[in-house]
């Protein structure tokens, strides 16, 4: 598959098979992914044996890998929801965005009440927030990558 592709999806003539595997498949085996890390048990994130001046550190270095994961995580939630979406609809581009952005915000927020189910783990407002950054994030690189090949005119 051409890698400019990848955003694109542009190849609306792929067989059953290949769409399965080329844009469902990534989807499915993401949505999973953010799943099962959202059930694991709270005291698994919490097994530091360092002294407390440590602990801090690592809490602060910690809380902030957090930050950054929830953000890529949903970044890449939005770009693979974006391609799949692209590929199947015959609509205008920003109807595309905005079905990729709200149905990513939805699975964000189930992912949330999930975790408030799971012991040792929390919903929260700031990984809701993390998570919106990462799918504006991973929807405006799409963007970005569609004008720099539309400026290169291979689009």
């Amino acid at each position: 598959m051409n890698p400019i592709h990848f955003f694109i999806a542009k190849h609306k003539h792929l067989k059953t098979k290949t769409t399965l595997i080329t844009h469902w498949l990534p989807l499915i085996i993401w949505l999973l992914v953010i799943f099962i890390v959202s059930s694991i048990h709270g005291s698994k994130f919490q097994v530091l044996p360092f002294n407390t001046i440590t602990q801090i550190h690592l809490g602060e270095l910690l809380s902030y890998r957090q930050a950054t994961f929830h953000t890529f995580e949903y970044g890449l939630l939005a770009i693979l929801t974006y391609r799949l979406l692209r590929l199947k609809l015959n609509h205008p581009n920003n109807f595309i965005y905005l079905v990729s952005f709200t149905s990513s915000i939805l699975y964000a927020i189930s992912d949330e009440v999930h975790q408030y189910f799971v012991p040792g783990r929390f919903a929260t407002l700031t990984d809701l927030i993390f998570d919106t950054l990462g799918i504006v994030i991973g929807l405006f690189s799409i963007k970005i990558f569609h004008l720099i090949i539309k400026k290169r005119g291979s689009f």
